[in-house]
């Protein structure tokens, strides 16, 4: 599966609630390497907002579920919000 599609379903599986932030999180981690390579500006953008997602979480500054809308909003994909 390449990167943008992957990316987008790790997402989505967050977004509508099959899989939780950790597990996000892990992924991304494990796949940075790739996603600060890649030369598709849509999964670079959206990485790049939700580890300021991510960071604002870790310091207060948001909610899980504000983290959740926010990524929501800049998927490449449609979801289905989790509710």
């Amino acid at each position: 599966m390449d990167l943008t599609r992957e990316f987008q379903e790790q997402i989505n599986a967050y977004l509508e609630g099959r899989t939780s932030l950790a597990a996000l999180r892990a992924w991304m981690d494990l796949a940075a390497q790739e996603i600060v390579e890649t030369d598709d500006d849509g999964v670079a953008t959206l990485a790049d907002r939700a580890w300021v997602l991510f960071a604002e979480l870790d310091h207060g500054h948001r909610d899980e579920a504000s983290v959740r809308a926010e990524l929501g909003k800049h998927s490449l994909f449609e979801p289905r919000l989790a509710t």
